[in-house]
């Protein structure tokens, strides 16, 4: 790498985001991952009735996002 020089970096939260999920990374909040992918809070936890305390969730755990 020298100066100047442009570098790629992958996404993962890119492409799972084009899937309608994401997988949760440790420091994680639902209101992280809405704002993250341009969505409300409110419209995650309704797109995630799997998960029962929106206040607690894990990483590797699957997050659904809504349809836009």
């Amino acid at each position: 790498i020298v100066p100047g020089a442009t570098i790629r970096i992958p996404s993962t939260v890119a492409s799972e985001a084009a899937e309608g999920s994401v997988i949760v990374r440790s420091g994680d909040t639902l209101s992280g991952i809405a704002a993250r992918h341009g969505h409300t809070l409110a419209s995650v936890i309704a797109a995630n009735s799997q998960i029962a305390n929106p206040n607690l969730i894990y990483p590797g755990q699957r997050v659904n996002l809504p349809r836009r």
